[in-house]
């Protein structure tokens, strides 16, 4: 156990033995829980979007794209708005000779 001062900022230092301990980096993230006279700090791991993005992407090609906005769509809107459906300007499709007029 060790003690640790608040800063002006309302800051707390992590003493380095307890960061070497539980691993602990620059930016990692936390959850505090205060009650009555204590304070608890929970390590949390929040998944990388970007990480997640690149995977969904690698997997989408321009056939399946129209499918994957609307999955992404369902995600995002609450629960009451999810019926929407969003539908693109022109849903025809064009063969690539007929805007080259071959």
């Amino acid at each position: 156990m060790e003690f640790v001062r608040m800063s002006k900022k309302g800051q707390l230092v992590i003493p380095a033995s307890i960061r070497k301990m539980l691993k602990l980096r620059l930016g990692d993230k936390f959850i505090a829980y205060g009650k009555e006279d204590y304070i608890v700090f929970k390590k949390i791991e929040l998944p990388s979007l970007r990480k997640e993005f690149e995977e969904i992407a690698a997997n989408i090609t321009l056939a399946a794209l129209p499918d994957a906005i609307y999955k992404a769509y369902q995600n995002v809107l609450p629960k009451e708005n999810r019926e929407f459906i969003p539908v693109l300007e022109d849903e025809t499709i064009v063969e690539p000779q007929t805007i080259l007029n071959l």
